[in-house]
């Protein structure tokens, strides 16, 4: 299992450079840890960037709701704000990827080194292995 940043599961609904290697990295490990808000973070990402062709908002909205309906969802609202508040304290994080790392560590339950952080944000990735978490791709 691994925990998906939205950042990494935007090239597998619109073709970047990286979905051939994230579809890889999917297809190595189909078991998908996400944080319970990706799913608005993912449906924006995709409506605003307006992939060719085109597509309503329904049909983006079914396919995030696909792909978190797939996965494990980090829900526990109250640690995950108090991870998060910690690491806007020690990172230099924007607040939805302050949020993403502070769903990863309730996820691994304090065990950062054995689930996989997969993301393609810098600064986040660069946060995710200050806290331990090997970072993917």
């Amino acid at each position: 299992m691994k925990f998906w940043d939205t950042s990494a599961l935007v090239p597998l609904f619109i073709d970047e450079a990286t979905t051939e290697t994230l579809r890889r990295t999917l297809a190595d490990d189909p078991d998908v840890m996400l944080w319970a808000l990706t799913q608005v973070e993912l449906t924006s990402v995709i409506w605003r960037r307006k992939p060719d062709p085109p597509v309503t908002r329904a049909e983006l909205a079914a396919k995030a709701v696909a792909a978190a309906a797939e996965s494990l969802s980090v829900e526990a609202l109250l640690p995950v704000m108090q991870h998060a508040l910690n690491a806007c304290e020690h990172h230099r994080l924007r607040s939805a990827d302050a949020l993403q790392l502070a769903a990863a560590l309730v996820a691994c339950g304090g065990e950062s080194s054995l689930l996989p952080f997969v993301t393609l944000d810098r600064e986040l990735a660069s946060a995710a292995r200050a806290e331990g978490f090997p970072v993917l791709p």
